[in-house]
C-alpha cells in the first residue's frame, strides 16, 4: 500500500511539474535576461573548435585561465552538433529544471522518506527570479552540490574509493559549473564534520579523505579567486541594505520572477505555509526524539541564512549573491521539512499550496514567453536576411529588463559576430575579447537605452568592419538629438532592408 502511495505522489508531481513547464515545452524560445547570451557563446565555442574559425578568431579567444560557468556553455555547445541553436538552449533550460525536483527525489527516496503530496513543495522553485535572470550554472550547481551534501551525510565509517571518485569528480564539475555552490560545499562539510563528528569511526580519516577527494577543485578556485581580488562585477564590494534584505526575506523575493503585481499573492501563500511547516517540524523534533538525519539540513539552512545577511551581494568577481543565498535558504528549508513526517492532512495542505503558488500566475507566465519567443523568433529572422560573416552591431531601445541580451540570440546562427557580448568582458567565462576594451570605442549602446554610436572610431582602431546594424524597438523622437543623430548615421552609411515587427535590419551601403 505504502509503495503504490509513493508512486501515486511521484506520479501526481510529474502531471503537475509537466503542466508548469508548458511555457517552456510549448514556445521555440523561453527567455531569460543571460539565455541569449550563454546561447551565443556557446555557438562561439562550437564554431572556434570546428567552424569558421577565421571569422571568429579576429574577435575572441579563449580565457587563458580556467574559469568557472563552462558547464552550461559546453552542454549547449554540444547539444548544438546535433540539434537546431532553439533546441539545444531548451534542453538545457529542461536539464536545470528537472534537475532539482530529480535530486530531492534521489534523497528523499535513498532515506525511505514516504513520497507524498507535500513534495509538491518543491514547484514554486521551478520559475524562480534566478532562473528568469539566465543564471543556468548557478541552478545546475545547486543541483549536483545537493546531491554531494547528500553523500558526505550518507559516510559514518571509511569512506569507499567509489564515493571519493563521486566526490572528486563532482566537487572538479561543481568548479567549471559555479564557484558559489562550490565554497558552500565545503562550508557543508565543514559544518557537518564539525557537528557529526561522533558519528564517525575514524573522524580524522573521513575528514582527510573529504579534503583530498576536493583539493583539485579547491585549488582551481583558490587561483581563479587570487587572481580577481575581492570586487564584485561592478567593480565594487558592495552590500545590500539590512532592510532592503529583511523585506526580501519576508515577501519570498526569490519567488517573484516576473512581476510582483501578478505573482506576489501566490508567492505570499507558499511563505506563509512555508512557515507553519517549518515551526511544525522544529517544534516536533524538539518535544519528540530528533531526527538526527535530517538535522544536518537544518543547520545548514541556518549557516545560510546567516550568511545571507553578512555576505556582501557583489565580492570575487561575482553578483547577486544575496538572493542566490536566500534561494537556497528556501530550499534547503523545504528539504528538512520534507525529510520529516507529518500528518496525512498536513501533507495535503502543503501539496495544495505548492500548486496554488506555482499556478496563480501561469497565464501571465505563459503569455509573457508567448511573446518574447516572438521577439526572439524575430533576432533569428533578421539573422537570415544577413549575409554570412556579418559583424553586427544591435541598438536595443526597449526598457523591458528580458531583453537586456536578446540581440545575442543573432549569434546563435553561425557565421554572424554580434558586438554586444557581456560575457567576454567579464573575464570570468570562458571566451573573452581578443582586443580588451576596443569594443567600447563603439560607443555606449550596451548599456543605454538611447546609445551614441562612434562606428568610424572603432574601425579604425581595429581594422574591422561594421557590416550591419539592428534596431529594436525604436520609436522616432525628432525632439531627441542623440536619437537623430544616431538615425541620421544609419540612415547615411546603411540601408534599411526588412523591418520584423519591432526589429529593424541594417545592410552597410
Amino acid at each position: 500500500m505504502k509503495g503504490k502511495f509513493q508512486h501515486g505522489g511521484v506520479l501526481l508531481f510529474i502531471i503537475f511539474f509537466i503542466a508548469l513547464i508548458l511555457p517552456v515545452l510549448k514556445f521555440r524560445f523561453f527567455l531569460t535576461v543571460d539565455g541569449p547570451a550563454h546561447l551565443y557563446n556557446a555557438t562561439i565555442i562550437r564554431e572556434m573548435l570546428t567552424g569558421d574559425q577565421s571569422l571568429y578568431n579576429l574577435f575572441f579567444k579563449f580565457n587563458e585561465q580556467l574559469v568557472p560557468n563552462w558547464s552550461g556553455h559546453f552542454l549547449m555547445m554540444l547539444a548544438g552538433f546535433i540539434v537546431p541553436a532553439w533546441l539545444a538552449e531548451k534542453l538545457v533550460l529542461l536539464l536545470i529544471m528537472i534537475s532539482l525536483p530529480y535530486v530531492i527525489y534521489r534523497i528523499l527516496k535513498e532515506r525511505n522518506i514516504s513520497i507524498n503530496g507535500s513534495l509538491l513543495l518543491i514547484l514554486p522553485f521551478t520559475f524562480t527570479l534566478i532562473f528568469y535572470l539566465g543564471f543556468y550554472n548557478y541552478l545546475l550547481g545547486i543541483a549536483l552540490m545537493l546531491w554531494m551534501m547528500h553523500l558526505i551525510t550518507q559516510q559514518t565509517g571509511a569512506v569507499s574509493k567509489t564515493t571519493f571518485w563521486q566526490l572528486l569528480s563532482g566537487s572538479l564539475i561543481l568548479y567549471f559549473t559555479h564557484l558559489l555552490p562550490l565554497l558552500l560545499l565545503m562550508l557543508f562539510t565543514g559544518v557537518y564534520l564539525l557537528f557529526y563528528f561522533r558519528k564517525f569511526s575514524n573522524p580524522v580519516r573521513t575528514a582527510s579523505t573529504f579534503a583530498l577527494a576536493f583539493m583539485p577543485a579547491v585549488v582551481l578556485a583558490i587561483i581563479f579567486m587570487s587572481k580577481r581580488g575581492v570586487e564584485g562585477y561592478q567593480g565594487k564590494v558592495n552590500f545590500i541594505p539590512s532592510g532592503q534584505l529583511f523585506e526580501w526575506l519576508y515577501l519570498g523575493q526569490p519567488f517573484i520572477g516576473l512581476n510582483c503585481d501578478q505573482e506576489q499573492i501566490g508567492v505570499f501563500v507558499f511563505m506563509v505555509a512555508l512557515l507553519i511547516a517549518f515551526v511544525f517540524t522544529v517544534f516536533k523534533n524538539i518535544t519528540t526524539k530528533p531526527d538526527t538525519d535530517s538535522r544536518i539540513w537544518l543547520w545548514m539552512a541556518l549557516v545560510i541564512f546567516v550568511c545571507y545577511f553578512v555576505v556582501p551581494d557583489g565580492m570575487a568577481s561575482g553578483g547577486f549573491i544575496s538572493l542566490r543565498l536566500l534561494l537556497l535558504f528556501y530550499l534547503l528549508v523545504v528539504i528538512y521539512i520534507l525529510l520529516n513526517q507529518r500528518p496525512a492532512w498536513m501533507n495535503a495542505i502543503l501539496g495544495i499550496v505548492g500548486i496554488v503558488a506555482s499556478f496563480y500566475a501561469f497565464v501571465y507566465r505563459h503569455d509573457v514567453a508567448k511573446e518574447q519567443s516572438n521577439f526572439a523568433d524575430d533576432f533569428i529572422e533578421a539573422a537570415s536576411e544577413l549575409p554570412q560573416r556579418s559583424v553586427v552591431l544591435p541598438l536595443n531601445y526597449s526598457g523591458n529588463w528580458l531583453h537586456t541580451n536578446i540581440s545575442n540570440y543573432m549569434g546563435a546562427v553561425p557565421g554572424i559576430v554580434v558586438l554586444d557580448n557581456y560575457e567576454a568582458k567579464l573575464k570570468e567565462f570562458p571566451l573573452v575579447w581578443k582586443q580588451i576594451g576596443v569594443v567600447d570605442s563603439l560607443g555606449n549602446f550596451g548599456q543605454s537605452l538611447n546609445p551614441t554610436i562612434t562606428i568610424e572610431k572603432y574601425e579604425n582602431l581595429t581594422g574591422l568592419e561594421v557590416t550591419a546594424v539592428t534596431r529594436f524597438n525604436f520609436i522616432p523622437n525628432k525632439d531627441d538629438s542623440i536619437s537623430e543623430a544616431t538615425n541620421k548615421l544609419l540612415l547615411e552609411k546603411f540601408r534599411l532592408v526588412k523591418k520584423i515587427n519591432q526589429t529593424e535590419v541594417f545592410i552597410r551601403r
